[in-house]
């Protein structure tokens, strides 16, 4: 039916918002971790450790983004990310910026045919 379609595709779009919320949420903590670490001495950034939550607020937020990205090997990820981020965090960054660019352009694509689509059926409805 053509209410169901359109639900279908609004689900989809919903889905893809979520995972873009979520992969931004976690660039954002990311960043704020990098900018903290620049301005540690070496010495300081060979110590410097981080908690579950990753500095930031939530813990399952950002497991959720990491394991979407790494899939199984999602807890390595985030093991690495807390005993050497110095290390870890600007490599998981350019992975995290770059599946940004990917939905977005997913995203795009999806809303022009989400457009088209409704379009030719409320012009039949």
């Amino acid at each position: 039916s053509n209410a169901e379609h359109i639900y279908r595709c609004e689900d989809e779009r919903f889905e893809l918002d979520v995972v873009l919320e979520t992969n931004l949420a976690t660039i954002r903590v990311l960043e704020a971790i990098q900018k903290k670490l620049s301005r540690l001495s070496a010495e300081e950034q060979a110590k410097f450790r981080l908690d579950n939550t990753l500095g930031g607020t939530s813990e399952v937020i950002h497991r959720k983004a990491l394991q979407r990205i790494y899939a199984d090997k999602a807890a390595d990820i985030i093991d690495g990310l807390r005993k050497n981020p110095s290390i870890a965090v600007p490599i998981v960054l350019k992975r995290l910026k770059m599946k940004e660019e990917e939905w977005r352009e997913a995203q795009r694509g999806f809303n022009k045919v989400w457009r088209e689509q409704n379009e030719k059926y409320y012009l039949k409805s």
